[in-house]
C-alpha cells in the first residue's frame, strides 16, 4: 500500500507541474521540489529493478521497459537541474543571473517538460497490469475501464494538436495554444488525456509482443 500511495502521490503531482502555465509560479516551484523526493523515494523503493534488469531473457517488452525507464530518468534529471536553474522564488539568490535568464535553457526546460509527459504514460502503460488491480474497483478492469481509456485517449489525441505538442517537443517557441484558454479541469483532463494516450499505444505494443508467436528453437 506504501508503494501504491507513492505512486499515486507522484502522478498527482506531476500533473500539477504539467499545469505550470495556469498555476502560479511559486507553486511550480514548490511542487516540483516535493515531486523531487517523491520521485527519489519511489527510486529507492525500486532499486531491485537496476541489479535485475540484465537478468534473464532479453524479450522485447523488457528491453522497450528498459529503454523507457532510463530514458524517463535522464528527462527527468534534466528537467530538474534546469527548472532549478530557472527558479524566481525558492533559488533566486543562489543561482547566477546568466542561467536563469538563458534561453536555451528556458526552451530545453519546456521542451524535455512534453517529453517526460510522454514518457510517464510509456511507463505506466508498460506497468499497468500490475497497477490495475490495485487501483481500480473491479468493475473497470473489464470493459468500461476500457472504453474510459479510449475516452481518455482520444482527449489526449485532440489536446495534442490543441496544445501544439509537436511543437513544443522539438524546442520552437510556441506562444499560446488553444487549450491554454480552457478552464483549469479541461486542461487537466487532456494532460491526463495524453498521459493516457501514450499508456494505452504501450499496452498496445506490449500486447502484440506477448502474443506474438515465438520462433521454434532448432537445434
Amino acid at each position: 500500500m506504501k508503494r501504491l500511495t507513492l505512486d499515486i502521490a507522484i502522478f498527482a503531482m506531476f500533473v500539477f507541474e504539467m499545469l505550470f502555465r495556469v498555476l502560479p509560479k511559486l507553486w511550480h516551484e514548490v511542487f516540483g521540489v516535493l515531486l523531487l523526493f517523491l520521485v527519489l523515494r519511489h527510486l529507492q523503493l525500486n532499486s531491485q529493478w537496476f541489479k535485475t534488469f540484465f537478468r534473464g531473457r532479453n524479450t522485447a517488452p523488457k528491453i522497450l521497459g528498459i529503454a523507457v525507464n532510463h530514458a524517463l530518468i535522464v528527462v527527468f534529471a534534466v528537467v530538474t537541474i534546469t527548472g532549478l536553474f530557472l527558479s524566481r522564488y525558492l533559488l533566486s539568490d543562489i543561482i547566477p543571473i546568466e542561467l536563469h535568464r538563458n534561453l536555451t535553457v528556458h526552451r530545453l526546460h519546456a521542451a524535455l517538460s512534453y517529453w517526460l509527459l510522454i514518457l510517464v504514460g510509456l511507463h505506466i502503460g508498460l506497468n499497468w497490469q500490475g497497477m490495475a488491480a490495485k487501483i481500480l474497483p473491479p468493475c473497470l478492469n473489464g470493459k468500461i475501464g476500457q472504453v474510459l481509456a479510449a475516452i481518455l485517449a482520444l482527449v489526449g489525441i485532440y489536446g495534442s494538436f490543441a496544445l501544439r505538442l509537436g511543437d513544443r517537443l522539438v524546442m520552437k517557441h510556441v506562444i499560446g495554444g488553444a487549450a491554454l484558454n480552457w478552464p483549469l479541469p479541461l486542461y487537466a483532463t487532456t494532460i491526463v488525456g495524453i498521459m493516457a494516450l501514450y499508456a494505452v499505444i504501450a499496452r498496445r505494443i506490449a500486447r502484440f509482443f506477448k502474443t506474438k508467436p515465438h520462433p521454434p528453437t532448432t537445434l
